[in-house]
């Protein structure tokens, strides 16, 4: 027996399935048994609270929705499928899921007062600067020490009542830098259709190992859940469609500095793109970038002694630009390479030297007295 638990936000590639169908297809996924597990075991499931939908239960014929939290906690065997008398039921405590939690109810998320970076914000959206070591979206296992329950805090109440709590678009934990929450049902979906038809702006700054044979290129490969571990993406022939750009900024050592723009925001796709060309993002041991492949016995002491110091992947977003959803300006903003990359990008020559500086010496930059 194998467990199987994930959280995974619904795009509109998948707007309309039916949820047992979504949990026969993701369980193919998981163990390559998408035959095996019959809708009858998958209605079961659904009902038993194996899958939720926002932290509620739903019916097996629920419709799935742009934007819903689909969190599921199953066990799977990896070439039968057993019947569903033989799988353990699921513990709601041991996931922290309150016994009554039932259909139209969404996590208890409780207000807590985590520090934010706050870069602008009016009735319509929020637009932070993400630390370090931050989870942005709750799940029913992980309902404490997230970015939502620090915008609870921050923004009020009326945030938890918001679909996916604001969310229009994500950062990993371990990534650092300037993204967007939507304040109100209009600005969301201004703001999730404006991620859909891929018009946001985007410009990520990274470290990787080695150093690309192009000085630009575009990696369109498409991406999916990897059948070996659920909590890694990897590249899939019948993945979803995902487009990175690259260019190289510096090379240095065995190391190069590289700005990345963003057609479309599948998981790890930044991550998963640049391994897939070779040039894995240093600091990243889960797609390959361990420090054997950022320096070797021929780098100096002082590069050796920063890949060494690094406790997460070497990413950042730089800038994001959009249209505000009431005004119809195009506004941008700026986060600054955070304190614990500053020795890695110190290496290279300043951003402010590539066209990346702050908004404040751009055209386009945001000016917050007109809105």
């Amino acid at each position: 027996m194998n467990h199987f638990e994930y959280s995974t936000t619904i795009d509109n590639d998948q707007v309309g399935c039916r949820l047992d169908r979504y949990l026969i297809q993701q369980c193919s996924h998981f163990a390559g048994r998408a035959k095996q597990l019959s809708r009858s075991t998958a209605q079961q499931m659904v009902q038993r609270g194996s899958v939720t939908v926002n932290g509620s239960i739903q019916k097996p014929s629920y419709k799935l929705k742009a934007g819903d939290l689909v969190w599921m906690s199953v066990e799977l065997d990896s070439t039968v499928a057993p019947p569903l008398k033989t799988l353990p039921p699921i513990s709601r405590s041991a996931h922290n899921i309150p016994p009554d939690q039932g259909r139209g109810h969404k996590l208890d998320l409780a207000p807590e007062s985590i520090p934010l970076n706050i870069l602008f914000q009016d009735s319509d959206l929020v637009v932070l600067d993400k630390p370090l070591n931050l989870i942005v979206q709750p799940t029913p296992a992980v309902r404490s020490g997230t970015l939502i329950n620090a915008l609870i805090h921050h923004c009020g109440a009326e945030q938890r009542e918001l679909a996916r709590y604001g969310l229009v678009h994500r950062l990993d934990k371990d990534t650092t830098g300037v993204m967007v929450v939507a304040k109100s049902n209009p600005a969301q979906q201004h703001l999730t259709a404006q991620f859909k038809d891929h018009t946001v702006q985007r410009t990520y700054v990274t470290v990787v190992c080695g150093q690309p044979k192009n000085s630009t290129g575009i990696i369109s490969v498409p991406l999916g859940r990897s059948r070996n571990d659920f909590r890694k993406m990897t590249v899939k022939e019948n993945g979803r469609r995902a487009v990175t750009h690259y260019r190289v900024l510096h090379s240095l050592d065995r190391l190069a500095q590289l700005e990345l723009k963003l057609e479309t925001g599948r998981t790890h796709q930044i991550r998963v793109h640049l391994a897939s060309i070779g040039h894995p993002v240093a600091g990243d041991p889960t797609y390959g970038g361990g420090n054997k492949r950022a320096f070797n016995e021929a780098s100096t002491k002082q590069i050796r002694q920063i890949v060494n110091q690094l406790n997460r992947q070497a990413l950042h977003a730089l800038t994001l630009g959009f249209i505000h959803p009431r005004t119809g300006r195009f506004i941008q903003f700026f986060s600054s390479i955070p304190l614990d990359l500053a020795p890695l990008f110190g290496l290279f020559p300043s951003l402010s030297c590539n066209g990346l500086q702050p908004p404040s010496a751009r055209e386009s930059s945001i000016n917050v007295d007109a809105l």
